[in-house]
C-alpha cells in the first residue's frame, strides 16, 4: 500500500505575492488619485423663441356701458355713435365701427331687445347656429365665417359674422373688406396676398375683442309691461347680488306724474300697492300690483326710482337711479 506524503507549505512564496498584490494595488490607486477630472460643460440653452405682439402699437376701445373692449390698428377710423341697423327681418344697435380705407370695417352691435335676444343665435332662415369659434375664451356662433360674395361689375368681397349672448344681450361682431378684379378675370397674386394680409389682420383683431367687468353697483331696464297688457309687470336687473332686505317700498317707488292741465306735474306715489319678489339667482326684480291697475291713467306718466338705499351684499349703494316709463 503506497504511503501519503505530506506535503510542506512554501510560505516565502505566498509572502512573495501578498507583498506583490499590496504594491500593485497601491500603484493604482496612486494613478487613479492623480487622474484630472474633466471639467462639467454647462447645459448649453436653445434661446427661447421671442414671440412678437403685432397689437403693441394698437390702440383700445373700451366700452363700458356695454362691457366691451377691442384693439384695433391706429390707422383705422372709429365711429361710436349709436346707429340702428337692420338684419334681414331685425334691427340691432350698432355700438360701434372701425373702418379703413372705405373698403374695410369691423362692426360691433349689441341689444337686449327680447325680440333680438330670440333671433340673436338664429340664421336668416331661422335655423339654430351649430357652429361655434372661441374667442378670448368664450364660445361665439358662427353666422359667416370668411364668406365670400360676388357683385357685377368686379366687385368682391368677404364677410365674416360671430354672435354671443352675454349677460342678456345679443353681441355681433361682423367684418368685412372688398377689392375689385377685371370684368371676367380672377384675382392676381399680389391681390390674393393682400386679401390673405387682410384676413389676418382683421382676424387678430377679432382676437383682442373681451368682455370686462363691470365694477360699479348698477341697474337697468328689464321689462316694462303696463296696462292693457296684463299682466302688469316691471323688470329690473342688476349687475351685483343684491341684499334683499334692502328691496322694498322704500327704496324702489313707483311714481305716476299727471300731464292734464290744472294738475300737471301732479306726483302720486303708488309704492305701497306693489308687491317686491327678488330673483337671486338671475338678479332680477320682478314688480306688480297688489291688485290695482298700475298704468291705468292715459293722462300720466310713470318714473320708478331706486335709492342709495338698495345695497349689494358688500354693502356698496346703488347711485340712484330713476326710469321713465
Amino acid at each position: 500500500m503506497p504511503f501519503l506524503t505530506k506535503v510542506k507549505t512554501n510560505w516565502k512564496y505566498i509572502l512573495l505575492v501578498l507583498v506583490l498584490a499590496v504594491i500593485v494595488g497601491g500603484i493604482l490607486w496612486w494613478t487613479k488619485k492623480q487622474e484630472v477630472p474633466l471639467p462639467e460643460v454647462p447645459e448649453i440653452k436653445k434661446p427661447e423663441k421671442i414671440v412678437e405682439d403685432k397689437t403693441a402699437n394698437w390702440k383700445t376701445y373700451r366700452n363700458e356701458k356695454y362691457g366691451f373692449e377691442i384693439k384695433y390698428p391706429f390707422l383705422y377710423q372709429v365711429s361710436d355713435e349709436l346707429v340702428k341697423e337692420s338684419f334681414y327681418d331685425y334691427e340691432i344697435s350698432r355700438i360701434v365701427s372701425f373702418s379703413y380705407a372705405g373698403s374695410t370695417m369691423f362692426n360691433i352691435y349689441a341689444d337686449n331687445n327680447s325680440s333680438n335676444l330670440t333671433k340673436c343665435l338664429k340664421s336668416y332662415d331661422n335655423k339654430d347656429l351649430t357652429q361655434t369659434k372661441e374667442i378670448n375664451g368664450n364660445k361665439f356662433y358662427i353666422y359667416w365665417d370668411k364668406l365670400r360674395d360676388f357683385a357685377a361689375g368686379g366687385q368682391r368681397g368677404l364677410q365674416s359674422q360671430y354672435r354671443i349672448i352675454h349677460n342678456n344681450y345679443c353681441y355681433i361682431l361682423h367684418y368685412q373688406f372688398s377689392w375689385r378684379v377685371p370684368m371676367g378675370g380672377e384675382e392676381t397674386k399680389a391681390q390674393e396676398a393682400n386679401i390673405e394680409k387682410q384676413i389676418e389682420e382683421l382676424e387678430l383683431m377679432l382676437s383682442t375683442f373681451r368682455f370686462i367687468e363691470e365694477t360699479r353697483f348698477k341697474a337697468e331696464l328689464l321689462l316694462v309691461q303696463l296696462y292693457p297688457i296684463q299682466p302688469e309687470i316691471i323688470k329690473i336687473k342688476f349687475n351685483k347680488d343684491v341684499d334683499p332686505l334692502t328691496l322694498n317700498s322704500k327704496t324702489v317707488k313707483l311714481f305716476v306724474v299727471s300731464i292734464s292741465a290744472g294738475t300737471a306735474g301732479e306726483k302720486n306715489d303708488l309704492s305701497d300697492e306693489l308687491n317686491y319678489n327678488y330673483d337671486k339667482n338671475n338678479r332680477i326684480l320682478s314688480i306688480t300690483s297688489k291688485g290695482m291697475i298700475i298704468g291705468g291713467c292715459a293722462a300720466c306718466r310713470y318714473e320708478l326710482q331706486l335709492t342709495d338705499q338698495i345695497k349689494d351684499l358688500e354693502g356698496n349703494s346703488l347711485s340712484p337711479t330713476t326710469f321713465p316709463l
